[in-house]
């Protein structure tokens, strides 16, 4: 059962919950509201201003064997497999990036 979106803002995902785990049941409408905008205030916050991140977009765009030759040399990075595994199990991938 898919529980979580995915939140891809700034070159930066997040995992947001959409059901309690514990009750089953959905989060209200104003605690996502606050976890989107939580999102983007992280993604955009100073702090990050410095940090490397990696361009996983690109998966998306390529075609599907210069795809699966990048997620196999991910998957050797530690701790990218948990990474995928949550980016892959979203029920859905929210862009909250502004186009110019």
């Amino acid at each position: 059962v898919y529980i979580h979106a995915v939140v891809a803002c700034q070159n930066q995902f997040f995992k947001v919950p959409m059901i309690d785990e514990e009750t089953g049941n959905e989060f209200s409408l104003e605690s996502l509201e606050k976890a989107l905008s939580d999102c983007q205030k992280l993604a955009t916050s100073p702090q990050n201003s410095n940090t490397t991140t990696l361009e996983l977009g690109y998966l998306t765009t390529s075609n599907r064997n210069d795809c699966a030759e990048a997620r196999n040399k991910l998957l050797e990075l530690n701790g990218m497999k948990e990474a995928l595994e949550t980016l892959e199990s979203g029920m859905l991938l929210l862009c909250l990036d502004h186009t110019a």
